[in-house]
């Protein structure tokens, strides 16, 4: 008797490896699939019709003939379903909308003040919640209209994650240290009651460090450093994020792995946002290198032509930088990433210096990778938003195509 439980199952793997080849490659055509899959024409051709019905595969172009009947081949719709990624700034809210390859299929910034403090920040503050609510619920208008103009079917939008500039709850219901946004103790609810669609919060360093793992799938380990205006972090270990966890992290606790901005630097030195004194952040942010209503392409544009003001301060950053990833690496040993805004401004020979400090002050003065980042345009909004993209692939293709993130 046939085992109908086995039989689905094998359906099911039967259509995710179909699913997989053709998202894998430009396109394919039925005896393309048969051959390369050892599957019957006839599956295949079940299958084909299943996932165009779904909308994931559409008909491509006709194939030359040799004499017969020209072959039909298949592609795989990236824009059939879409996730929307969204950073609240301190004056604007950016919204992308991130197809199934990662791609930004459609950008929006708006501007809008950030009031969304948290409950903690805003608790004593006559009137404070009914402000924040209706700060949310302009974000939640703002979003479900683009996710409109889309014209993407709304059953079709896979959700949308906010990349946060701050800590967030290990189970992503809570920002537990907004110190930056002043949002400490706002909830996921605060932010998804007003959108039409399922909602998530994350670090943005970790979303950065999704992209980067999405993008280049040849990442094992590496520590990410990015030097945006408040320094980030994030550590990726056997291909994966590595979010923290033992014993002293709860489902509602906040993980602070990768929070390579609050190490300690230099021992009660420079006041750091955090409350601490001699963290990464107040050393290795592009800020001190600034001058009064400097902008950082102006500031690097000064630097590298060898302004004497700007190059000893220069030096001493790039000093303070290398002893932070030496300190990194003496935990994890990998290879680094350098991201962030002000990465976009360091030429090759000053990540070559970095490297060479690196070395100097590592008691093993092993070799190691420092690259700069991909930095992709709005990483963190697109990262954010692949964390709803990386497991729908996943269930569509069964985990044979692309990591999960």
């Amino acid at each position: 008797m046939t085992d109908p439980t086995a039989t689905s199952a094998l359906k099911t793997h039967n259509r995710q490896r179909i699913a997989a080849f053709i998202y894998g490659h430009d396109s394919a055509t039925k005896q393309d699939l048969a051959t390369e899959l050892g599957l019957s024409l006839p599956t295949v051709t079940q299958n084909l019709r299943a996932l165009e019905e779904s909308g994931l595969i559409v008909k491509h172009e006709l194939l030359g003939s040799t004499g017969g009947r020209r072959a039909q081949s298949y592609a795989f719709d990236s824009g059939s379903h879409m996730a929307i990624g969204a950073s609240l700034g301190r004056d604007e809210v950016t919204l992308c909308a991130v197809d199934l390859r990662g791609h930004v299929t459609s950008r929006s910034s708006f501007r809008l003040p950030y009031v969304g403090g948290g409950h903690e920040d805003a608790g004593d503050q006559r009137g404070a919640g009914n402000r924040d609510a209706a700060y949310y619920a302009k974000v939640g208008h703002l979003i479900n209209a683009f996710a409109t103009s889309l014209g993407t079917a709304s059953d079709r939008i896979l959700g949308v994650a906010f990349a946060i500039q701050g800590l967030v709850s290990g189970d992503g219901q809570r920002i537990t240290f907004g110190t930056i946004m002043g949002n400490t103790g706002a909830t996921l609810e605060d932010f998804s009651r007003s959108i039409d669609y399922p909602t998530l919060l994350i670090h943005d360093s970790d979303a950065s460090a999704m992209a980067e793992l999405w993008f280049d799938d040849g990442i094992v380990d590496a520590s990410c450093l990015y030097l945006e205006r408040r320094i980030g972090g994030a550590v990726i270990i056997d291909g994966a994020l590595h979010r923290g966890g033992g014993s002293g992290t709860g489902p509602s606790e906040g993980s602070n792995s990768g929070t390579i901005e609050h190490m300690t630097l230099v021992p009660d030195g420079r006041l750091c946002y955090c409350g601490q004194r001699g963290c990464v952040d107040p050393y290795c942010s592009p800020e001190t290198l600034l001058r009064e209503g400097e902008s950082l392409a102006q500031c690097f544009a000064r630097i590298h032509g060898e302004d004497a003001d700007h190059t000893e301060d220069f030096r001493e950053w790039l000093t303070y930088i290398a002893q932070t990833v030496n300190n990194v690496r003496m935990v994890f040993g990998s290879d680094v990433i350098i991201g962030g805004e002000a990465s976009t401004f360091l030429d090759d020979e000053d990540l070559a210096e970095i490297r060479r400090l690196v070395i100097a002050r590592s008691a093993f003065h092993d070799d190691f990778i420092l690259r700069r980042s991909l930095c992709v345009a709005d990483q963190s909004i697109v990262g954010a938003a692949l964390r709803f993209v990386s497991p729908f692939i996943d269930h569509v293709c069964g985990n044979q195509n692309i990591r999960t993130i």
